[in-house]
């Protein structure tokens, strides 16, 4: 906001405001009314307001956060995935009949982990020797409630992995992500976990619609479902032939649409594009 609205006053002629996510979605009172008001001056005060992804566009048209057109470029994205990074293997291959599950993102509370000790336990009545590995480190801004991260430390076969460096390596030894956040903007680890080739399990929230295709790289639940969420983990456990399918289809999607090459190019075209129409010389 506060670079937003001192560029204009300095008279800077191509001002883009990119919004990531919107921390005030699904919040109330006064830390997420300071929230909302942030971004509305940050979008009055831009020349251009660019969304993540198409649901981040939508949630700022609902709240009548702006009323300037709101774009995305291409299928969205901040950065993108460095698909050479990331080499898809079919998920039979490795972690063999040990149905490991996996959440990867900051352990704060908006990522929704005090849903995953439930969806472990029902998977169990049906996978008993069914595991969780968590990566990510703890989100001080929004930390997750005490009582469940030590419930989840004291579960046999969950493990807590800390912060990765090595995303592929770490999705490596696991066949699904389960991934229950409150809301995102466009969520590089399920993007990268496509780009592994690992199918998603997630709440049918801001930002997910735009990473998972339900039914064809990953499953999409109600919010608060449990028992459907925990199903949807089960059937793609179990069903090898689905995970694999679903896997590859997911990898296709990030490689077409969502690799870092693609996506900073769209970027770099629209601003020197921007900067063109101005008639100024770009400096780089």
């Amino acid at each position: 906001m506060l670079a937003m609205i001192a560029s204009l006053v300095c008279g800077v002629r191509v001002r883009k405001y990119h919004v990531w996510g919107c921390r005030w979605d699904g919040h109330r009172g006064l830390r997420a009314g300071l929230a909302k008001f942030g971004d509305r001056a940050a979008c009055w005060a831009a020349t251009d307001v660019i969304a993540v992804s198409c649901g981040i566009r939508s949630l700022l048209r609902s709240n009548g956060i702006t009323r300037r057109a709101v774009r995305v470029i291409g299928s969205g994205g901040s950065k993108g995935v460095d698909v050479s990074r990331f080499r898809y293997r079919a998920r039979g291959q490795g972690t063999g009949n040990q149905h490991v599950i996996g959440f990867a993102g900051r352990l704060a509370r908006d990522k929704g982990l005090e849903f995953l000790l439930p969806m472990l336990r029902m998977v169990r009545e049906t996978l008993p020797a069914a595991t969780l590995r968590l990566a990510g480190s703890p989100d001080a801004a929004d930390p997750e409630n005490a009582k469940s991260m030590s419930a989840l430390r004291a579960c046999p076969g969950v493990t807590l992995v800390g912060e990765v460096t090595d995303m592929p390596g770490f999705l490596s030894e696991i066949d699904v992500l389960c991934f229950p956040s409150l809301r995102e903007g466009l969520p590089n680890a399920v993007i990268e976990a496509a780009a592994g080739g690992v199918p998603t399990v997630a709440w049918s929230v801001t930002g997910l619609a735009d990473a998972i295709h339900p039914g064809s790289t990953g499953f999409l639940v109600e919010y608060g479902d449990v028992a459907e969420l925990s199903k949807r983990v089960k059937d793609l456990l179990i069903h090898t032939e689905l995970r694999e399918s679903m896997g590859l289809r997911a990898r296709e999607f990030v490689e077409r649409e969502l690799s870092s090459n693609r996506v900073q190019q769209l970027q770099l075209d629209d601003i020197l594009g921007a900067i063109t129409d101005t008639g100024l010389r770009p400096r780089i």
